[in-house]
């Protein structure tokens, strides 16, 4: 079947086709002949610049469709000034803090060319790490409202630095999560999205790092905990008006039963956000059997006895200082949480503002 065109169309075509068919020709030549050696070598410096990281950069090179590809990008992360030690085995001294060493096996990041037109960002990336896959998207515009899209898929959480810093023990199983968030005008209070996390074979402890609980007189110093099975663990984050409510955060295992509930009023800066949330966990006999000090954790937390079997732990307080309070009840001695209209969880009689930052 053959289309005829006529004369006019046949110029048009011309005139359109061939200048963009010289720049595509141009662009080509120029994306593949660019100095990426020398790139690679002012992105480290950039990087490493502030101070707090290196970075090496095994090699740089083209991807299409607007993007850049880095393999062997290799992170070293500075301790900060005032961090604590690591958790040390039982009877060694406390080492001091070590950098933190993140390896990316691959990693390919694109511009959206529309959106640095008009004054904006878009920039989506992929990357080979942990042993698992990482893919996102990042969006925003000249109002300073911005979205993230994140996902990662079967990464091995051992492989992990920061999180073993974050749970205070080493974490093991297979890490999987999505999330889509949006932000307008960079102010968290006004938040929305989605967040969606996943844990196969997840176990918390090794036998040699000691969990420690401020403001248990028996915890506080630490006690040595064998590998605990937390089984399959799972959740979502709803983020509403600068609201995130965990729903269905729980595991269960031959070992422990864990269940988090509760809130985060998001702030601006995010590490003022402040946490009302609560932390039951039950004990299996089989566990309290297989290892005492279980027994003897229990027993040093009399006071976070429930009624149903469970002990509680109150989470409370802002991102950047979290406090673990063992209880019996939940945030402000059980009474329910209440949403107000574009604003943080209430309760009857109660004014709520964040410890150690700005009001909320």
């Amino acid at each position: 079947m053959t289309i005829a065109l006529s004369e006019r169309t046949r110029k048009l075509l011309r005139w359109i086709g061939y200048p963009l068919f010289a720049l595509f020709v141009f662009f080509t030549f120029l994306y593949l002949t660019f100095p990426w050696e020398k790139l690679k070598y002012r992105v480290e410096g950039y990087l490493s610049s502030s101070g707090e990281m290196e970075v090496t950069i095994g090699s740089l090179g083209p991807a299409p469709l607007l993007g850049v590809s880095a393999e062997r990008v290799a992170l070293t992360l500075k301790p900060k000034p005032g961090e604590p030690p690591p958790p040390a085995a039982e009877g060694a001294p406390p080492s001091p803090p070590k950098p933190t060493k993140i390896l990316l096996e691959s990693v390919t990041v694109r511009f959206g060319l529309f959106a640095l037109l008009a004054k904006g960002v878009d920039v989506s990336f992929a990357a080979s790490a942990f042993g698992g896959e990482l893919e996102g998207r990042y969006r925003a515009d000249k109002k300073k409202t911005w979205s993230a899209r994140f996902e990662a898929s079967k990464l091995e959480l051992a492989r992990i630095p920061f999180v073993q810093g974050a749970v205070g023990l080493p974490v093991a199983g297979t890490f999987s999560a999505k999330a889509d968030v949006e932000v307008p005008e960079d102010r968290w209070s006004d938040a929305t999205g989605l967040v969606e996390l996943e844990c196969d074979a997840c176990s918390v402890g090794d036998g040699k790092a000691k969990l420690k609980v401020p403001g248990n007189p028996l915890l506080a110093m630490g006690v040595t905990l064998p590998q605990l099975r937390l089984g399959r663990f799972g959740g979502k984050i709803k983020i509403e008006k600068g609201v995130a409510t965990l729903e269905n955060v729980s595991a269960q295992s031959p070992d422990i039963e864990v269940a988090l509930e509760g809130q985060f009023m998001l702030r601006t800066p995010f590490p003022y956000s402040n946490a009302q949330a609560y932390l039951r966990f039950k004990i299996s006999p089989e566990l309290k059997r297989r290892d005492a000090k279980f027994e003897l954790l229990e027993n040093g937390m009399t006071n976070a006895k429930r009624a149903d079997g469970f002990f509680g732990m109150r989470v409370e307080g802002p991102l950047r200082a979290l406090r673990f309070l063992p209880s019996s009840l939940g945030p402000g001695g059980g009474a329910p949480l209440r949403i107000g209209p574009g604003g943080p969880p209430t309760r009857p009689g109660r004014r709520y503002s964040v410890p150690g930052g700005p009001p909320s």
